[in-house]
């Protein structure tokens, strides 16, 4: 998620669906740290990575399908450490399409979630072994969180590039007021993340705050977003134009 997609010689490259996929050496790193309370039971400490991997994978195999149903002829997926990264939304110039190439990341991994449920309530003998049983729970949580996660308007979430483009359209501050909102919901969730007690006094106000992540995992994730947009924000000039503050691989 903070790494260039530059190459490098551990690069694990296949292609699937037509899509080149490459896998950096670290993302198998970030599946071990995200699944470091296992450290003790390496059997589902694997499955743990393996899950890790074919979750995000579905994710953003949805955006690169996405785009190539509009045209992108070019889609191709990175996984890197923490996330990963679907390329091909730069050709998409309308921004209803840059919109559902955004969400079809969450919807992927929804319907994957859906077809695992319809699964295990059809034949539930096939999730008796304990393996079985593992790799279901744990593509549950993947599959269910990694997407609602996804989906909050922070940037560079897919959510964040719904919300960027939603505020650009209404106004030529758009840009700038869409980082100011990620600025200021990826620090609210850092915060409350090693605070006891204070999703819950949020969730009061709101519901949904009730059950924002919390833990040391979101306070790192969360963090490294706040101060992302931070940056991002203070070097965005104001009124800029959309096509001009795209990311690099955006160019």
């Amino acid at each position: 998620m903070f790494l260039d997609p530059h190459p490098t010689p551990f690069d694990l490259r296949f292609r699937l669906l037509g899509v080149p996929v490459t896998v950096h050496p670290l993302f198998w790193l970030g599946a071990v740290v995200l699944g470091i309370d296992l450290a003790g039971r390496l059997n589902l400490l694997l499955i743990w990575v393996a899950c890790v991997f074919v979750g995000i994978l579905v994710h953003e195999m949805g955006h690169a399908l996405a785009a190539r149903a509009f045209g992108s002829a070019d889609a191709r997926i990175w996984l890197l450490m923490f996330g990963g990264l679907a390329m091909g939304a730069g050709r998409l110039w309308a921004r209803w399409q840059r919109i559902v190439f955004s969400l079809a990341g969450p919807a992927a991994g929804f319907l994957m979630l859906g077809g695992q449920v319809l699964l295990h309530r059809s034949a539930p003998q096939l999730f008796e072994p304990w393996w079985a049983a593992a790799a279901y729970a744990f593509l549950y949580l993947i599959n269910l969180y990694w997407g609602l996660i996804n989906l909050l308007p922070i940037f560079p979430l897919d959510g964040g590039w719904v919300s960027r483009e939603l505020f650009t359209a209404v106004s030529p501050n758009g840009l700038r007021q869409s980082l100011f909102l990620s600025v200021v919901l990826a620090t609210i969730i850092a915060v409350q993340a090693v605070i006891p007690g204070l999703a819950e006094a949020l969730g009061k106000l709101w519901w949904p705050l009730g059950y924002l992540p919390a833990g040391t995992w979101a306070l790192l994730l969360f963090g490294i977003l706040a101060f992302q947009n931070i940056v991002l924000l203070r070097s965005t000039p104001k009124q800029g134009r959309y096509l001009d503050d795209r990311l690099p691989w955006e160019r």
